[in-house]
């Protein structure tokens, strides 16, 4: 499956302008997740690090890795905690729906965290374009990711009405506390140069 940039551009241009009806139409083709982490997932990762390693570093706006961490060392740990992050989360929320009575689909799930990241990860690069208002920027991004992952996983996985809040916060609950563990094996406040980094 070729990467395709023209894809990749409209998916992200939907996901910011026109989300609910670019849900919709990507999750009726049901792609497998190993089409959505080429199609989005990847190339909107890769452009996010690189983008605000970039940024922070010309004009000193928000990044979420700090300024004390090397070039290389800020690279392959933004990548590398992006890629778990969408990972566990996709698991996670896919595991949980079979508890709730939903159905468990991990390409689904994981197309639905990838279209529910795109204001977050978008907002995170131009933050580092930033100075000081930048990570008022990147939260605004955050907040809305979690919008519309609220309200993209039921209808990913068909999660009943009644057992959405629930389903929701429960998924949550386990994707902050294995963040936790991964940032304390990676040793976020020490190896890596006391680095901002929050999950």
């Amino acid at each position: 499956m070729p990467f395709d940039t023209k894809t990749t551009l409209e998916l992200i241009k939907g996901g910011l302008f026109n989300a609910e009806e670019t849900w919709k139409a990507y999750l009726e083709q049901n792609p497998p997740w190993q089409q959505t982490a080429m199609t989005l997932t990847g190339p909107l990762l890769v452009a996010n690090v690189l983008l605000s390693l970039i940024f922070s570093r010309l004009v000193g706006g928000y990044n979420a890795f700090g300024h004390q961490s090397g070039w290389f060392t800020s690279l392959a740990l933004g990548l590398l905690l992006g890629a778990f992050t969408v990972t566990i989360t996709a698991i996670v929320f896919n595991f949980m729906a079979g508890i709730f009575k939903g159905r468990p689909d991990f390409s689904r799930a994981f197309a639905a965290i990838s279209l529910a990241v795109i204001p977050g990860w978008v907002a995170s690069a131009v933050a580092a374009i930033i100075p000081y208002l930048g990570v008022m920027l990147a939260l605004a991004g955050g907040i809305l990711s979690l919008v519309y992952m609220y309200r993209l996983m039921p209808m990913a996985l068909h999660v009943p009405q009644e057992k959405r809040v629930i389903h929701f916060v429960l998924a949550l609950a386990v994707i902050i506390i294995c963040n936790m563990v991964m940032g304390a094996v990676l040793g976020m406040t020490g190896a890596f140069g006391g680095s901002d980094y929050a999950v």
